[in-house]
């Protein structure tokens, strides 16, 4: 799934917000940016983590 689906995906649900077709597209770039941001930083941190029991 690529970044543009899931946020389309999400916006469907209309659990964060009711009318997903009326925020600006400006507004969509701003929020994919972000995820992206927010998507590597979580995959650079998973990486830092030491295995389950490695003691």
């Amino acid at each position: 799934m690529t970044m543009d689906q899931a946020i389309d995906y999400t916006l469907s649900l209309e659990r964060q917000c009711k009318n997903p077709h009326l925020i600006p597209k400006r507004e969509l770039q701003s929020l994919k940016c972000d995820c992206e941001a927010e998507l590597k930083r979580i995959r650079k941190s998973a990486g830092a983590v030491p295995a389950a029991g490695g003691r």
